[in-house]
């Protein structure tokens, strides 16, 4: 509900860049590593295993990591229509960048 509100008054101007860059980033941790770790537990609590959730939120990092990964070959390859090796550096440092090189 966060995202929407924030957005909304970024679009009006009652919310500058800055601020608006910080609440986005706060609303998506929370529903990244709160709501997903509750969840997880929850997940475990159903069927009584002893475990953390660290797995599940590892396995969800690496899947965010690949998507992301996929999402960059693709802009970066296959849509590069002219023909400049530019595009290759441009990967690479966003490649770095989201490892967190």
């Amino acid at each position: 509900l966060g995202l929407p509100l924030v957005t909304l008054a970024h679009q009006q101007g009652y919310v500058g860049g800055f601020e608006w860059i910080v609440c986005i980033g706060a609303c998506t941790f929370l529903a990244y590593v709160v709501l997903g770790t509750m969840l997880f537990d929850r997940l475990i609590a159903a069927v009584r295993e002893d475990m953390t959730t660290s797995l599940f939120s590892l396995m969800m990092d690496t899947c965010v990591l690949v998507g992301i990964t996929c999402l960059l070959c693709y802009k970066d390859f296959v849509q590069t229509s002219n023909g400049d090796a530019s595009h290759i550096y441009s990967f690479f440092c966003k490649s770095c960048w989201n490892g967190g090189f």
